[in-house]
């Protein structure tokens, strides 16, 4: 399971310079099968007064590979780049995980970044996870807590199994802050609460927050 959550400052953001580089997508979340690969598209448009040189550069996602990595929109134009996840490419095998990480686009005076979560399934699936963020606890202060509402799925009905649950909240740099794991019993479904204590030395950003 995969959520995003958005500690950033969007009023500080809104007041800031309106940025000339727009894009289709503010989060990228994709989640492909162990063995397979998937091709998403973006739209990067350029509403400034002149033609922009831009650059597209994929952080800490090995398996993403990006159509076009640098090239010319004109002004008032749009340029469609594909971004292909491919979990077996070459000699390269990506593991069953949730992998964080960031798209950075940037022209000779402006950047921006687009959080990526990709989550690789396992080829047999054992269990599934729902999970639910209440509304308040999206947004966190430093040293607050949040909860996370869990189901865990037993979707071959194996049971009663104990599942170790492996939970993580990482920046969009792919750093991971908090890593926990615990133990659940599941018959046909399971709930719990999952409460999130927030550091109190974490920096005001986006972070994303992982179950497994």
């Amino acid at each position: 399971g995969i959520y995003y959550y958005d500690y950033s400052q969007r009023k500080k953001e809104s007041a800031a310079k309106p940025s000339e580089l727009q894009v289709d997508q503010f989060l990228i979340k994709v989640l492909l099968r162990e063995g397979s690969n998937f091709t998403t598209q973006l739209r990067v448009m350029n509403s400034g007064d002149n033609g922009k040189n831009v650059r597209l550069e994929a952080r800490n996602l090995p398996f993403m590979y990006i159509s076009q990595q640098e090239f010319y929109i004109d002004y008032g134009q749009t340029a469609i780049v594909d971004l292909e996840f491919n979990t077996v490419k070459g000699t390269i095998k990506q593991e069953p995980g949730i992998y964080v990480g960031k798209l950075i686009i940037s022209s000779d005076n402006e950047a921006k970044e687009i959080p990526v979560i990709a989550g690789i399934e396992s080829k047999e699936v054992l269990f599934s996870i729902n999970l639910n963020v209440p509304l308040e606890a999206r947004q966190l202060k430093k040293g607050s807590s949040g909860i996370v509402s869990v189901t865990v799925y037993n979707l071959k009905k194996i049971g009663p199994a104990s599942v170790l649950m492996g939970y993580f909240i990482a920046d969009t740099n792919g750093n991971k802050i908090i890593t926990e794991t615990e133990s659940v019993v599941v018959e046909d479904k399971t709930t719990f609460t999952k409460t999130i204590n927030i550091p109190e030395n974490i920096q005001i950003g986006q972070y994303v927050f992982t179950a497994s």
